[in-house]
């Protein structure tokens, strides 16, 4: 989710439906003053960088699979510990015919 022009409030009701769905979900431009602002509980819940102003909510599982024909491509300032963490996979759902 692009958080940058998002209030709290908006980020925080999209976390907790994630969270409930039991899903994951990748938090982009997600500056310091604006986590900082979320309820303690969905901070609980973020592996928050804020060298990248990134957050990865949910974990991953032994039985997540990859999607072949689907590829992501990111990058990240050299500062950023998630080019440290390639276990860090996650999970995209393909909808066939989109």
């Amino acid at each position: 989710m692009f958080c940058e022009h998002k209030s709290a409030a908006q980020i925080a009701a999209i976390g907790a439906a994630v969270a409930k769905a039991g899903q994951r979900m990748l938090f982009t431009r997600l500056w310091e003053e604006m986590f900082a602002a979320l309820p303690a509980g969905l901070r609980d819940l973020l592996d928050y960088d804020p060298d990248s102003g990134t957050a990865f909510l949910g974990a991953t599982t032994p039985e997540q699979v990859l999607i072949e024909g689907i590829g992501i491509v990111a990058a990240a300032p050299p500062t950023c510990r998630w080019r440290e963490r390639p276990h860090a996979r996650w999970h995209f759902m393909a909808t066939p015919g989109r």
